[in-house]
């Protein structure tokens, strides 16, 4: 057996200090920004199921719909203090139709990772979602809500690095977040005036 050994050294390929492996690194994140997984619905008109039988359609799209629906409710004493819907859906008209607009969600993390060897590398850690949405129904005359929504995150990931080139270092990632509801409001207001 033979071992033939050389050595080549050039001013543009400079050799990195060797790192320590198994050691686990701490890291302090946060983001503003959408996420790929983030997908908030809301459904507006529903079939009614509350066993009346007044010949009333089984979903409600327009605002006279729901005006005429309120209105026999009234009549029949079962509407409750929601007199106000029925000025609101007295006041518009045409299809119902709810805008939405999604805040931008704010996550914050505390990350734990851990070189296995020169090209591995695990993390795992903690993060705090915070999520919030708006959604108005009508025009002058509104149904205004706010929803919040909170969440703790348990990330798992792998790291692969295929390389450093000065200050670059080019590596992939996979893995898994499951996400724990918290806490979640939904604030409804009645405009009328």
């Amino acid at each position: 057996e033979k071992i033939i050994t050389f050595s080549y050294s050039s001013p543009e390929f400079t050799s990195l200090p060797k790192k320590k492996i198994g050691k686990w690194k701490m890291m302090l994140a946060g983001s503003v920004g959408p996420q790929l997984a983030q997908n908030l619905y809301k459904l507006m008109t529903t079939p009614h199921s509350d066993g009346l039988e007044s010949g009333l359609p089984q979903q409600v799209n327009t605002w006279e719909e729901y005006y005429d629906y309120l209105n026999t409710r009234n009549q029949e004493g079962t509407l409750g203090d929601s007199l106000t819907l029925m000025t609101i859906a007295k006041n518009n008209s045409g299809r119902i139709i709810e805008h939405q607009h999604h805040n931008s969600p704010i996550t914050i993390g505390l990350a734990l990772n851990k070189k296995l060897n020169n090209h591995w590398s695990i993390e795992t850690g903690l993060q705090y979602i915070y999520l919030k949405s708006e959604f108005t129904t009508g025009k002058e005359y509104r149904i205004q809500e706010t929803q919040k929504l909170h969440y703790i995150g348990i990330p798992l990931r792998i790291s692969y690095r295929f390389g450093n080139y000065k200050q670059f270092s080019f590596y992939s990632t996979a893995g898994l977040q499951m996400e724990i509801p918290i806490k979640g409001t939904l604030h409804t207001s009645h405009v009328t005036d």
